[in-house]
């Protein structure tokens, strides 16, 4: 008797191991495809980032301070759309295999908190440089404007270096708080 207890509970766990199978199989697959996906959209980032706006960055005061520190900020901006991508792909596998469960709702939650903390280190990677690059740009159109030699005035590059860098912060904290409340006041408060 107990025997065939034990057979029957081997024989029901080899089946279960042997339905899971194409499942397992379907997330890996799909887990893979992100992450190839994740890999190509990298380097296409790195190559164009690369290639054309870091041309324009890297006039920049804090181009010049990233270039110093040795940081590659395509290589950045890529690495954090390939972590977005396979996230992505993560999210897709487990809502493709019909999981459920309080343990795939806590992976579902991180995986949906990096990628609003990620996309929200996209924004500040990219806006901060542009902001600064902005106000550079504005401080010297004003500068020519009235009269200075070399187009520079400190103080309003500086007032305008602060307003589109709390801009940028702003938008990129709702996007990692997920606030939209945050994000539809800064558009109505804008001119």
């Amino acid at each position: 008797m107990a025997w065939e207890q034990v057979m029957y509970s081997l024989e029901n766990s080899l089946v279960q191991i042997v339905n899971a199978l194409p499942i397992a199989v379907m997330v890996l697959v799909i887990i893979l495809i992100g992450y190839l996906v994740g890999w190509g959209a990298k380097k296409i980032v790195e190559t164009v980032f690369n290639r054309v706006v870091w041309r324009f960055l890297r006039k920049t005061i804090i181009g010049q301070k990233f270039e110093d520190a040795g940081i590659d900020l395509g290589s950045v901006l890529g690495g954090v759309l390939m972590a977005v991508i396979i996230a992505l792909s993560i999210l897709l596998a487990i809502n493709s295999s019909g999981l459920s469960g309080p343990a795939v709702d806590f992976i579902v939650f991180f995986i949906n908190l990096l990628i609003r903390i990620l996309g929200g280190l996209v924004v500040l990677a990219i806006g901060i440089p542009l902001a600064m690059l902005v106000a550079e740009y504005i401080a010297k159109l004003i500068g020519l404007t009235l009269g200075e030699k070399n187009g520079e005035i400190p103080i309003i590059q500086t007032a305008v270096s602060i307003l589109l860098f709390l801009f940028v912060l702003g938008l990129a904290l709702g996007i990692m708080l997920g606030s939209t409340a945050l994000l539809d006041n800064m558009m109505v408060a804008l001119p």
